[in-house]
């Protein structure tokens, strides 16, 4: 995906970028992308970068990311490894790994709708 769109629009920022990122995977303050139940995502990457590049990162509203297994409708959710989102499970899982809630039920390998709580 070489350009990412969000659903709709939330807010964005520049960061620099520390390693090779994906347009619409999860991206982290440090600029790298996302791993399992990162407490540090900062949105969603809109578009290629490679290390030094400076990348606008969407957050807020409802952005689109690739769920790495299936998600229920109005399920909570954490950051997967690449980037991606999987089911976050209160209790076991931090808060500060929560990232939102799906708006829409979505199965493993497709696109989630998340309303970002960041």
């Amino acid at each position: 995906m070489a350009e990412y769109l969000p659903l709709f629009q939330g807010q964005r920022v520049t960061i620099p970028v520390t390693g090779t990122v994906t347009g619409g995977q999860l991206v982290t303050w440090a600029g790298a992308v996302a791993g399992a139940t990162s407490g540090a995502v900062a949105g969603v990457a809109s578009f290629d970068a490679v290390a030094g590049d400076n990348l606008t990162v969407c957050f807020g509203g409802v952005q689109r990311i690739t769920a790495a297994a299936n998600i229920a409708i109005g399920g909570p959710v954490k950051s997967a490894a690449n980037g991606q989102v999987t089911p976050w499970v209160p209790g076991t899982d931090t808060a500060e790994s929560l990232i939102g809630t799906a708006t829409a039920a979505t199965t493993s390998g497709a696109l989630a709708p998340i309303r970002f709580k960041i």
